[in-house]
């Protein structure tokens, strides 16, 4: 009864990030006055544990973390090295780019995307092994107006 339970409330939080105009989402994103566009800050965030919607959003969420990936939108806001974007994986940063200050830059997916939105592949280069630029090259850019969105990793039309 507990893992139906908790996939039933995955539901739910999937449709918060899905459809950021619903009803649930709107009074969720309000209640919380934080930026709730990926799975970790929900899951991380403080002040969303007052409530118990929220806990149960959370509880969901951890269902759904290991097997939800993120198509990269125009413009975007993933974050290159803790959110899965290429392929449902996170990339592995390069240990050896020692000639640019990593504090920065690369952090973004934006960072490795060019002002004419195709991949910088000097930056890729850079920041990953040889075996990352091409997985990273392979990840299709969007067209202006798509924002970043997740799918389902384990189904073929990538809805949970």
């Amino acid at each position: 009864m507990q893992c139906i339970n908790q996939a039933l409330l995955a539901k739910q939080a999937s449709k918060v990030l899905t459809e950021p105009n619903s009803l649930l989402s709107k009074i969720m994103r309000a209640k919380s006055h934080i930026s709730i566009d990926t799975v970790d800050d929900i899951i991380t965030s403080s002040r969303m544990s007052a409530s118990w919607g929220w806990k149960g959003i959370k509880w969901g969420l951890k269902l759904l973390r290991d097997n939800i990936a993120w198509k990269v939108g125009h413009p975007t806001f993933l974050r290159t090295w803790t959110v899965k974007w290429i392929n449902g994986e996170t990339p592995i940063r390069k240990v050896k780019a020692q000639t640019v200050s990593m504090d920065a830059f690369g952090e973004e997916v934006s960072d490795l995307i060019t002002n004419t939105y195709h991949w910088n592949e000097d930056a890729l280069r850079l920041l990953m092994d040889e075996d990352w630029v091409k997985k990273t090259l392979a990840v299709p850019l969007p067209s202006m107006g798509c924002r970043d969105e997740f799918y389902w990793r384990l189904t073929k039309d990538g809805h949970y």
